[in-house]
């Protein structure tokens, strides 16, 4: 016996558009993988239209030739609607990158602030410095950094003509590997350069009249007006909330905010989805309903106001997708026919993909369609497993509710884990629990946000009871978030899923739920057999290879600090130092911990914090608070307030307090290497000696790691002084042959004096893109080119990786 609501399994609705839809985003992905070019594409697609038509006139078997060839077809036409959606980048003269430039263009977007800087999309026309000018036909993301002086909002709005003057650069690549590609997602977007703007007297105003006049007269004040009446009924981080909730604004989401709902499994809330539009399909339908409009108009009035909520959503792929969705379930009791819900996804699949195709790549978009792809496949089969209640009461319908709820919070998140996992790194456990609340919750929310809105414009003390109740279970919402976010295994790291690692997982899915369908769990099995033998023959990429019996040194790139991973044979690992706390962020906990869990690696024998400045020991803390660290030395001169008192704490509360090392001792080390500690020369500064150290920089932990006939000499932040002391005392044994250089790059660091004693043959510079030092120093770098070393950035290189065999060393290109 079949549920009602789902058709039988047996005479399933006909969904064409769902086989073209996903003919079409083979076709895109195979166009993104393989590079051709337009030029290719287009006679491929002439040729298949050829020989489609020959099959029509002449083919003995039309049927099969016909969709063999219209699947050919669409495969082709989803490759080149991406090669055309993604023009190449423009070449940026390399001068401009050491100078101010002046662009000129039309704002695409609305300025968004947040963290102190505002960004907007500009789509260029110009860009010119002292020198000339040259066309600059792309977007460009522009990011304007509030100054001193600034007050008040960023005098740029939709379709004005701006002048800005700031420093260019292409989309920077991923700065470590199997890092997010900021590079690669802009691309997707269209944007082929990043304008950095100091302060708004850097953006000019020429003309305020360009853009869409439906956008700027209509979509963006209504948006607007919306956006600040909710802050006005409800202020706080619960207004924030509001905001999200009704028309996805999430500028003032915090990221503490945005952490714990992606712990707690529920991160798809914040997005604006296809629910939502389903929700205010709902609002309007009542709304309708209450106002006694006769049913056969009610399609007609509903579809307009879908219609515009999409628009005012900013044309999301997941609210477009909703959109379709419930607009084809209308016309389809308009025209008194069943629609098919798998159907009327592959139609809005294929308007969004149709209208940019890149929007395959997007996170938002693989999230919303993965969802509700899982719950079309595999709810129908698994609800007709569930007996009825086994009586009217409503004890007996509550749980059959549940139990509801429990499967459909189970399918979702199952169908959207390869999804998550690859963007995340990781995923929750406490989700399938928390979405039972959540999404509930989320859905009342809007409706109370949408009465308070509402009856607030008629009489504000009702208005603003609603938002009292609004606040109440938004509040709640948060705090309940947060609580199941910092349960014990709330989530758990994983790896990121690959294309043939993704549909092994989903053939799996779908031959579990096929039950006793002989058929199609043959069909399945094919399929998971498939994807993952291709998953086992995949060559793994460059950058994370094993390596048995090879020592490998990565330096991560973390900006403006340090952060090495040193891995010995037998899986042993040293990490020196773990990157900058700043306001931008703890490197420890946004760079440092996912590279090494994309290593692989769960635990680090040994952190060495060379001294306690915040560019090297701010990551600490939270490094040692996320996975084992099981010993922690640090410098003599650390004290134990700021960052470096934070890791003290972090490491005496995990059961590894740090101790201190000086000269003369050695780090613990696996039999294959050797490390040796050659400064700071004591506990104290010793009164009268000028080998002591004077301060925190020069009180630096500097080791030798001997490899083999391979060494390697980190030097943290050791200064002239320091390296004077070094020299006096170990003379020829500083000889190494990949020198970490002190200070990133400083020229108060790493001397001629210092350079003829360790002689290296590889020079390693850890420092921040553009960073205000203007670090490495030019005086430097021609000191290390004539002492013949190779130099290695991670400002110009990313993350620096070398292998050694202990008899020479590689640089290992994993870009």
């Amino acid at each position: 016996m079949t549920q009602p609501g789902f058709p039988a399994e047996s005479s399933p609705l006909p969904a064409p558009a769902f086989r073209f839809a996903l003919f079409f985003a083979s076709g895109i992905y195979i166009g993104a993988e393989s590079h051709i070019s337009p030029a290719a594409w287009g006679p491929a697609l002439c040729a298949l239209c050829v020989l489609t038509a020959a099959a029509l006139r002449f083919a003995p078997c039309r049927k099969v030739n016909l969709t063999v060839l219209a699947a050919l077809l669409l495969l082709a036409c989803g490759g080149l609607k991406f090669v055309i959606d993604t023009p190449d980048l423009p070449h940026l003269p390399e001068p401009l990158y050491a100078r101010k430039v002046h662009v000129s263009g039309v704002a695409l977007t609305l300025p968004e602030e947040k963290g102190g800087r505002v960004t907007f999309t500009l789509l260029a026309d110009s860009c010119f410095d002292g020198t000339g000018a040259f066309p600059l036909r792309t977007r460009v993301a522009v990011s304007v950094r509030r100054m001193k002086g600034d007050r008040g909002i960023c005098p740029a709005s939709y379709g004005m003509d701006l002048l800005l003057h700031g420093s260019i650069s292409a989309p920077p690549p991923e700065r470590n590997p199997g890092e997010f590609s900021a590079r690669r997602y802009d691309r997707s977007k269209g944007i082929g350069a990043v304008l950095s703007v100091e302060g708004m007297c850097g953006v000019v105003i020429r003309d305020s009249s360009g853009g869409s006049w439906l956008y700027r007269k209509c979509i963006y004040p209504v948006r607007g007006a919306i956006l600040r009446r909710a802050g006005e009924l409800l202020p706080g981080e619960e207004g924030e909330f509001l905001k999200d909730l009704l028309l996805g604004d999430r500028t003032g989401i915090t990221r503490e905010t945005e952490e714990a709902f992606v712990d707690a499994g529920v991160a798809h809330v914040l997005a604006v989805s296809g629910y939502r539009v389903l929700i205010v399909a709902c609002i309007l339908t009542s709304a309708l309903t209450l106002l006694r409009v006769p049913g056969p108009l009610r399609p007609f009035i509903a579809a307009p106001a879908l219609l515009f909520y999409m628009v005012l959503a900013l044309g999301n792929p997941p609210v477009v997708r909703g959109t379709v969705m419930v607009l084809v379930y209308l016309l389809g009791r308009v025209a008194q026919r069943r629609s098919s819900s798998l159907n009327s996804l592959g139609v809005a699949a294929l308007l969004v993909l149709g209208g940019d195709s890149r929007q395959l790549f997007d996170a938002g978009f693989q999230l919303s369609f993965g969802a509700v792809l899982a719950i079309l496949s595999f709810i129908p089969p698994l609800m007709r497993s569930v007996p009825p209640p086994a009586a009217a009461g409503f004890l007996s319908r509550s749980l059959h509710w549940t139990l509801h709820s429990v499967i459909i919070s189970l399918v979702v998140s199952l169908g959207t884990l390869p999804v998550t996992a690859a963007c995340f790194g990781r995923v929750s456990l406490v989700g399938l629990f928390t979405n039972i609340l959540v999404v509930p919750a989320t859905g009342a929310g809007m409706v109370l946000g949408t009465l308070a809105l509402a009856a607030g414009a008629v009489s504000p003390p009702i208005g603003e009871a609603y938002a009292a109740l609004e606040g109440i279970l938004l509040h709640w919402t948060i705090r309940f978030s947060g609580f199941a976010a910092s349960l014990p295994f709330a989530s758990i790291d994983t790896g990121q899923f690959g294309l043939p690692g993704a549909i092994a997982w989903y053939a799996g899915m779908g031959l579990l739920s096929a039950g006793r369908d002989r058929r199609r769990a043959a069909k399945y099995l094919a399929v998971l057999l498939a994807a993952l033998n291709a998953a086992l023959l995949r060559t793994p990429e460059t950058a994370f290879a094993p390596s048995p019996g090879i020592l490998r040194l990565s330096m991560i790139d973390v900006g403006q600090g340090d952060a090495i991973l040193v891995e010995f044979p037998g899986k042993k690992t040293l990490l020196i130092d773990a990157g900058p706390l700043t306001r931008a962020g703890d490197a420890g906990k946004r760079t440092v911990v996912p590279f090494l869990k994309a290593r692989g690696i769960g635990a680090i024998d040994v952190l060495v914090i060379t001294h306690p400045d915040a560019d090297h020991s701010g990551g600490a803390a939270s490094l040692i608070e996320s996975i084992p660290v099981r010993r922690v030395i640090g410098s003599v001169e650390g004290g134990t307030t700021g960052v470096y008192g934070r890791c003290q704490a972090a490491a005496r509360e995990r059961g590894s307090p740090l101790t201190e090392i000086w000269r003369g001792e050695k780090i613990p080390a696996p039999e294959c290497a050797r490390l040796y500690v050659l400064w700071p020369p004591g506990r104290r500064p010793e009164a009268g000696n000028p080998s002591s150290p004077s301060g925190t920089n020069d009180g630096s932990i500097v080791f030798r790691l001997v490899y083999g006939g391979v060494s390697f000499l980190f030097t943290g932040d050791a200064g002239r002084e320091s390296e004077a002391g070094m020299i006096r005392s170990y003379g020829k044994f500083l000889s190494s042959t990949v020198l970490k250089v002190a200070h990133h790059g400083s020229e108060n660091g790493t001397s001629q004096e210092f350079l003829d004693a360790v002689h290296p043959a590889v020079a390693l510079i850890s420092c921040g893109l553009h960073n205000r030092f203007r670090h490495p120093s030019p005086l430097l770098l021609g000191r290390l080119r004539r002492a013949g070393a190779l130099i290695l950035r991670t400002d110009a290189d990313g993350a620096v990786v070398l292998t050694s065999d202990g008899r020479t060393v590689s640089h290992l290109s994993w870009r």
